[in-house]
């Protein structure tokens, strides 16, 4: 796809936007890929990855999430992805210390409680959404999900030997910033499980705003593989593992280095 975008563009690239890529730091042109009344999208030619302008503010991203009714809807799209999940955490598990777990945004708590019973008896869940976290309480009364995000959450001095964050790093303007919460939370050479979109993937729709997977302003990123690799590297991260798919997602973990 970003091959396709790049040739395509090459005799426009006076009208191209510049831009900072929030992914990869790097200053460079970017392909409009798609437009939606005011909003763009935009592909970075260093890293392939897409990002929206203007990016919101986490205050009006996190009211979108909150008032989502994500808990009213199907975990995984599909049997496989089911089984996907469970392989990878079984995995997760495998290069884990111990059993205490940190689950990001799990919505109504069915992957959270997977996880528990396949592989951390101990995983906490960090859910904003009120609603959502109520839900999934409710449903599994041996899980520990909390109304809380990441940046809110205090656990005092225990931490954490694993992570699952599943979609989370796409729904917030700083992920950098995002990264850093996560790692005060971690012990050294922890392992997280990564879950998240491939904007630059050859399946995603030729127009960008027909994937199914594009949520605005819950989703603002669509880290490509390149991307991916580069911001977890600059956050002290190094992917072990990457798992391959023919569908447009990633899926990788990766363990604390610095």
């Amino acid at each position: 796809m970003f091959e396709k975008l790049k040739k395509n563009a090459m005799e426009t690239s006076d009208d191209m936007p510049h831009y900072t890529c929030l992914v990869c730091r790097q200053d460079s042109l970017a392909y409009q890929i798609s437009v939606f009344q005011e909003i763009e999208f935009l592909s970075c030619q260093t890293c392939g990855s897409v990002t929206t302008r203007p990016i919101p503010d986490q205050e009006f991203i996190d009211e979108a999430l909150n008032a989502s009714r994500t808990s009213q809807l199907p975990p995984f799209p599909s049997t496989i992805e089911r089984k996907h999940f469970l392989r990878h955490i079984q995995e997760l598990r495998s290069v884990s210390k111990t059993d205490r777990c940190l689950d990001l945004k799990p919505h109504n708590g069915v992957r959270t409680e997977m996880a528990r019973i396949k592989a951390f008896p101990k995983i906490v869940g960090l859910e904003s959404n009120p609603f959502s976290a109520e839900i999934a309480q409710k449903r599994f009364h041996k899980a520990n999900i909390i109304n809380q995000n990441i940046s809110e959450f205090d656990a005092g001095t225990e931490k954490f030997d694993a992570a699952i964050c599943y979609h989370t790093l796409e729904n917030t303007n700083d992920p950098d910033g995002y990264l850093e919460d996560l790692k005060k939370h971690l012990n050294p050479k922890a392992f997280v499980y990564f879950s998240l979109c491939d904007g630059n993937h050859f399946m995603v729709p030729h127009t960008f705003m027909k994937w199914k997977e594009v949520f605005y302003p819950n989703r603002v990123h669509y880290f490509s593989r390149e991307g991916l690799e580069a911001i977890l590297k600059r956050n002290g991260f190094k992917i072990v593992k990457r798992y391959k798919r023919f569908l447009p997602y990633q899926h990788v973990i990766a363990r604390v280095v610095k």
